[in-house]
């Protein structure tokens, strides 16, 4: 028998197939389908939820290990997500990750721990089209071993990368030691800087340092310079400052990389004044702190209400442990997955105590030579090998890191052992 329908039928059924058609009514697949968040491997009973992206906010929800929540969009250091019920709600980058329904093309960033002997130049390839590069410090006061460059062939060394970049690089120098600034000349010389942001008082700067000519020159002088090219100088700050929740933009561009400044100028003497920095790209996160102390670190950890957890740290002051730098306190906050010490013959860097802070918490990795020191001797150092995610400039050359936002990292080196690995984070 046939049945026709009645007008009111047709028309039902006219406007259900438009909407099929069109996939107002019944999304496909794909657009069903979402980014969703879960908790790292960190987490071992669950994350709090929070009403607002605050540690200090309302719990509405716990995220445990096993569950995902659907995905919405992030602010400063934390993941906005939809709660069941269709609201939402903010969980921290810190324990979470996105996992995406379709991956994106990857940007990578490369983080460049520089063999210089005793000191620390870092340069950073940001990601994104046309990411300006981005060094944290350059300097070093010798102490050089086979595996360190020179001044020359790290400014040949860091033209090679920078040549690959058409943007002008930032500089962010920690703190008014020689050893973190008096490469700058050199290796930056006949180049545009974009940025300079520096922790500690003017004055610490004003010493001498070789230019490429093998002249002496005064840092000041050529502060002066890039600030008539056209530079940007951002120092001066007020004792404590920091932006750990507000991503500095413009101002210290890393292209598709956030950065932020957890403390600085804390403290009494250039070391515990240094400029604290974060980097944060998707699930990835690296903290250079230049030569805090105790008093600086501990600034930040209360600046950052628990936010602290990195992927990878770059030890306070060279892995020292005068002055609290390098403590339990600080190890427990920032839990990092990996820890380079830049670290040359002088001074007896990275010291037992400080390497030992770190244990509990770096991933395991293949054996590599690594050392530790008692006292400021380095024929005293106390050479060995680890199965820990601990490298050190002098004993395993350059370390390169490279990340594309989500785990694992990978990290190569000079020194080829131990040092071609995918670390999970």
């Amino acid at each position: 028998m046939l049945i026709r329908p009645n007008s009111r039928q047709t028309l039902i059924a006219l406007s259900l197939a438009l909407l099929a058609f069109t996939g107002w009514l019944v999304p496909s697949a794909e657009a069903l389908a979402q980014d969703v968040v879960e908790p790292t491997e960190r987490v071992a009973n669950f994350v709090r939820v929070r009403a607002q992206p605050s540690s200090q906010s309302t719990t509405v929800h716990e995220l445990r290990p096993g569950q995902n929540l659907p995905y919405l969009g992030s602010v400063p250091r934390w993941h906005e997500v939809e709660l069941p019920g269709g609201t939402s709600g903010f969980v921290s980058k810190s324990w979470t990750r996105v996992v995406p329904h379709a991956p994106a093309q990857p940007h990578n960033m490369g983080i460049y721990f520089l063999s210089v002997g005793s000191g620390a130049c870092t340069l950073v390839e940001c990601p994104g089209p046309d990411a300006p590069p981005m060094f944290v410090d350059c300097g070093s006061s010798g102490g050089r071993n086979d595996l360190a460059m020179d001044l020359n062939q790290a400014a040949v060394r860091i033209d090679e990368i920078l040549s690959a970049h058409t943007a002008p690089p930032n500089v962010v120098i920690t703190h008014g030691h020689a050893d973190h600034f008096n490469w700058l000349p050199r290796v930056l010389e006949g180049r545009t800087v974009g940025h300079i942001w520096r922790g500690g008082p003017a004055s610490s700067y004003d010493k001498s340092v070789p230019t490429f000519s093998g002249t002496q020159d005064r840092f000041k002088t050529w502060v002066e310079q890039k600030d008539q090219e056209g530079t940007m100088l951002h120092d001066g700050f007020a004792a404590g400052w920091h932006k750990d929740g507000e991503a500095l933009g413009d101002e210290l561009s890393c292209g598709l990389a956030s950065t932020y400044v957890l403390n600085v100028n804390t403290g009494t003497n250039d070391s515990s004044k240094s400029l604290m920095l974060m980097i944060e790209y998707g699930d990835f996160t690296a903290i250079f702190p230049g030569d805090a102390q105790a008093t600086s670190q501990d600034s930040a950890i209360s600046n950052a209400n628990g936010q602290l957890k990195v992927s990878v740290l770059s030890a306070s002051h060279h892995g020292a442990e005068s002055a609290g730098s390098n403590n339990a306190a600080w190890a427990n906050e920032t839990t990092p997955a990996v820890v380079v010490y830049s670290v040359g013959k002088q001074h007896g860097h990275p010291r037992c105590s400080a390497v030992e802070s770190y244990h509990g918490h770096l991933k395991q990795v293949p054996a590599h030579p690594v050392h530790c020191n008692d006292t400021k001797h380095f024929e005293q150092r106390q050479p060995s090998s680890s199965t820990l995610a601990e490298y050190l400039t002098d004993t395993n050359g350059t370390i390169v890191v490279t990340t594309n936002g989500s785990s694992p990292l990978q990290l190569t080196c000079d020194s080829g052992a131990g040092c071609d690995e995918s670390i999970a984070y």
